[in-house]
């Protein structure tokens, strides 16, 4: 097995595996998704590189999981129920 950082692959791949992880009644908004990502997210990074001062220094990944986590927790209450069990 082979690793490949950021530095090689950019930050799109952890993005695109999270995309596939979101709900089916929220797949139908991922061009949406992607396209704020897109717009919002390197900006923002660089926003806090070169504006904020890190009590704790932190890589670009480990905000983008984090970022997930917490869009994850807003739409975790979409999930639907089919006979019992979470789809």
């Amino acid at each position: 097995m082979v690793y490949l950082g950021t530095s090689v692959l950019g930050i799109w791949p952890l993005i695109e595996c999270w995309l596939r992880t979101v709900p089916p009644s929220i797949k139908v908004y991922n061009d949406a998704l992607e396209k704020l990502f897109k717009t919002f997210l390197i900006p923002g990074l660089s926003f806090v590189r070169s504006n904020l001062t890190e009590i704790v220094g932190t890589m670009d990944t480990g905000l983008i999981f984090s970022l997930t986590k917490i869009i994850d927790c807003f739409i975790s209450p979409l999930k639907l129920k089919v006979g019992g069990s979470k789809l």
